[in-house]
């Protein structure tokens, strides 16, 4: 399943699901009966006989799925495929995926360079670096204990140097927005920027010339103290 979901425009959604089925020789019958399946499996019954043009970018994510999932694949590909879609669609058919994983039992090999998109659907997780992985493992084992400061920064975490990473007792030290709390002799930062999120008002401030982002109520201007409450365990280079 690809960004571009390559749907046949000349075909209905039943025809484009059955369509594999049916080139690898399945009787007519027996590929549209498990094409109505799966299109039943992703809620899209009701709209068999609609063309591509005629649905929603979320119900074209849902017939592309069902095409792949109907050749029976022994791995499902799916490359960036929610890349295009807005914020509250992509997180619907993120759950879809899931949803649709766990009833049928399929391997599945999602790509996408989204930390939250990747950390939403993976059982386990690899993160590569110019081609290569650089780290694999259950996502609670990755999230934990990223080992290398470049899977620490994909996953959204900050990375200090120097003074300020010594003044923890560490050479480098790399924490995540949301696991700091106040300290008066902790680390010092400039806030140089203020935005809002469900969870809170995210700061990026300064320390040391190095910029982070925290989970904190600051306003510009301000310096603030705190303390990471964890520390990520990095492999030195």
């Amino acid at each position: 399943v690809f960004q571009d979901l390559a749907l046949f425009p000349h075909m209905t959604v039943l025809e484009n699901v059955a369509f594999g089925p049916l080139a690898r020789g399945v009787p007519r019958e027996e590929a549209v009966e498990r094409a109505r399946r799966l299109l039943e499996m992703v809620r899209l019954e009701g709209l068999e006989e609609r063309y591509p043009h005629q649905l929603s970018g979320g119900q074209q994510q849902r017939v592309a799925l069902a095409r792949a999932l109907a050749v029976e694949p022994a791995v499902l590909l799916l490359d960036e495929p929610f890349g295009a879609l807005d914020a509250r669609l992509r997180e619907e058919l993120l759950w879809e995926v899931r949803r649709v994983h766990g009833e049928v039992g399929f391997t599945a090999l999602h790509v996408t360079h989204d930390q939250a998109e990747a950390l939403a659907v993976a059982d386990r997780l690899a993160v590569l670096r110019e081609g290569r992985i650089v780290r694999v493992g259950r996502v609670e084992e990755v999230v934990r204990e990223p080992m290398d400061e470049f899977v620490a920064r994909f996953l959204g975490a900050n990375v200090l140097r120097g003074d300020a990473a010594r003044a923890l007792g560490v050479e480098v030290a790399a924490f995540y927005p949301e696991e700091v709390e106040p300290d008066p002799g902790g680390v010092e930062a400039r806030v140089v920027a203020v935005s809002f999120s469900r969870s809170g008002y995210r700061v990026r401030a300064t320390v040391d010339g190095q910029e982070v982002e925290v989970l904190w109520p600051g306003r510009p201007g301000e310096r603030i103290r705190f303390r990471p409450r964890r520390l990520l365990r990095l492999t030195p280079r």
